[in-house]
């Protein structure tokens, strides 16, 4: 293992303060660092000591108060062992440029060497999460990446960017071999996900860097009962998921439909609320702001995400219609702009496979540009009921898989078969809408994928 970063003299003591680094004097960071790192502007916290050039404009310093809360929340899930008085050190660059010109690690997109953190990312959850498990130990490459990508969830990958584990585990270079992100993604967030934190923690502990696929197999079935092989084949079965344990601990939120405003906050790109659901349910997710936005639903439970999206295509306002199961979800929002958002839990459904089983959601007159109604899972063909006081001229738009076609029917009642329906497989319905209507949803080509989501768009 390296030898730890030595400790440097600092001005001031006190949390959440701004310093100059250059007019103070101090002793420059610089081991394990590149050529030019950050040392400007210094904030100070209980755990940690954040640096940035001078002119940064994203960055703050009440940033500190987020990373605080994060350390604690991961340091309570997984039990890390923290000195005390150690602090990690971040080093925020102006951009990627800026980064791989002067970073000890270019090219990687951020990187933590001990519990220094260099980024261009003023907030990067992946390389904390390699400072704080800094003083456990020290294994092979894919089980150092693999509770950064799970527990961070990020990078994303998919089942075809894995290697096989015993090949991840020679791996010594993560980003000229990047399917050891994946293979230890997909590892981790299973052993995190059906043992828990304590036996892994202990895995991270024991094993030393340089131990082959052997002394790995024989210390995961010393630990958890089951061979490394038997684990591989049990997660690559379940496919990708990762563990929001810090996403999903953020504040919850009623599903009353109460519109709440979030303001703006500095150094962040996103942030997350929580919101639970007792029963399987219908939701009607409202967002109002003044930029293009992506907001996402999530699952607490394997955190999947992006299934539910919406605010796209230049809409600064929409409602988003979806069914979801019982459980935890995380709405992720963009943090640095002024938001309004709601969501609501609907009595009765108004999405689902059962036309008579639904009832009319009521749209108010002008509410939203853009009504966006998602499929339910596993859903072959799908209902929508909608209710709009007074008439409307709107059009349907469904997102089909690329090479496919919708076939739309629109009707004033669940009786799909009546002639004042009127069915289409265009890629546009235009429809006067003037109170109740029902819309079912499928493939053209029944052997084709179902499209995912239709916007109902004002003309």
């Amino acid at each position: 293992m390296q030898e730890r970063p030595r400790h440097y003299v600092v001005c001031t003591i006190a949390v959440l303060v701004w310093v100059i680094q250059a007019a103070s004097g101090c002793e420059p960071p610089g081991q394990n660092l590149g050529d030019d790192p950050p040392n400007d502007v210094r904030w100070e916290s209980p755990h940690f000591e954040y640096f940035t050039r001078t002119g940064e404009s994203y960055a703050c310093a009440a940033e500190l108060t987020l990373l605080e809360e994060n350390f604690n929340i991961l340091q309570t899930y997984l039990g890390f062992t923290w000195p005390s008085g150690q602090k990690v050190r971040y080093y925020k660059y102006f951009d990627l440029q800026d980064y791989n010109a002067h970073t000890a690690c270019p090219g990687s997109g951020g990187c933590a060497l001990e519990t220094n953190v260099e980024s261009p990312d003023s907030f990067q959850t992946h390389e904390l999460i390699h400072a704080y498990v800094s003083f456990t130990g020290g294994p092979p490459s894919v089980f150092t990446e693999g509770p950064a990508t799970a527990l961070a969830c990020d990078p994303t990958y998919r089942i075809a960017d894995t290697i096989p584990w015993r090949e991840a585990v020679e791996a010594t270079d993560p980003i000229k071999q990047p399917g050891v992100y994946a293979t230890g993604g997909l590892l981790v967030s299973y052993l995190l996900r059906q043992y828990g934190p304590q036996p892994f923690m202990r895995l991270y502990q024991t094993l030393g860097a340089n131990a082959g696929p052997d002394q790995v197999d024989a210390m995961v079935t010393s630990i958890y009962g089951v061979s490394a092989e038997e684990i591989w084949q049990q997660a690559s079965a379940l496919g990708p998921s990762c563990v929001p344990i810090w996403t999903c601990s953020r504040d919850a939120i009623p599903t009353d439909g109460s519109l709440r405003t979030v303001a703006a906050q500095c150094g962040i790109y996103s942030d997350s609320v929580t919101f639970n659901l007792t029963v399987d349910s219908n939701v009607e997710l409202s967002a109002i702001t003044d930029f293009r936005s992506d907001f996402d639903i999530g699952s607490c439970q394997d955190g999947s995400r992006g299934n539910v999206r919406f605010l796209r295509d230049m809409h600064t306002s929409e409602l988003t219609l979806a069914e979801l199961a019982a459980g935890k979800y995380f709405l992720e929002f963009p943090a640095d702009i002024p938001t309004q958002q709601g969501i609501l839990a609907l009595q009765t459904p108004a999405v689902g496979q059962d036309c008579g089983t639904l009832a009319p959601l009521e749209i108010a007159a002008d509410d939203y540009p853009v009504i966006d109604v998602w499929a339910p899972a596993g859903a072959s063909v799908w209902i929508v009921r909608l209710r709009f006081a007074g008439p409307h001229l709107l059009s349907i738009w469904p997102v089909a898989a690329p090479g496919n076609t919708a076939r739309i029917t629109v009707c004033p009642d669940c009786d799909l078969t009546s002639p004042a329906c009127q069915t289409t497989t265009s890629k546009q319905v235009d429809v006067l809408w003037n109170g109740d209507y029902v819309v079912q949803v499928q493939a053209s080509d029944p052997n084709g994928p179902v499209p995912s989501e239709i916007e109902i768009r004002g003309r």
